[in-house]
């Protein structure tokens, strides 16, 4: 990539929705290497470990999930992000009033929030 692109390697970030949502948490979990933050939209992941402890992320993630979603509940990502943040990851939780699970461009405004949050506090431009 760097042969045909001039990519700053410092600042990529994965995002997605729903299921791809679920895939930007597991992608920022085991390749957080590769990336500087994920973005993670109108989806749940289990931050507990095999043996039940609490995963840590080594990314910061910015989580946006609609208060009445109907397929991801937002009382379970709400309990998830709790507990990863207290076992240290660097997560920051905003709850979209009103919004559902069914509605993914309503969700924007709070996407163009999480740029300037990438922008500012994570790249620190």
């Amino acid at each position: 990539m760097r042969k045909y692109w001039p990519i700053d390697y410092d600042k990529i970030a994965v995002t997605g929705y729903s299921n791809g949502g679920n895939a930007s948490w597991l992608f920022s979990k085991f390749q957080s290497s590769t990336i500087s933050a994920a973005i993670p939209m109108a989806s749940s992941y289990d931050v507990h470990e095999l043996d039940g402890s609490v995963a840590v992320w080594q990314v910061p993630l910015y989580v946006i999930h609609g208060e009445n979603d109907e397929l991801f509940p937002v009382e379970t990502t709400i309990t998830w992000v709790d507990e990863t943040r207290n076992a240290g990851s660097d997560v920051t939780l905003v709850v979209a009033p009103d919004l559902g699970h069914y509605t993914p461009c309503e969700y924007v405004p709070y996407l163009k929030d999480a740029a300037i949050w990438l922008k500012d506090t994570v790249w620190m431009e």
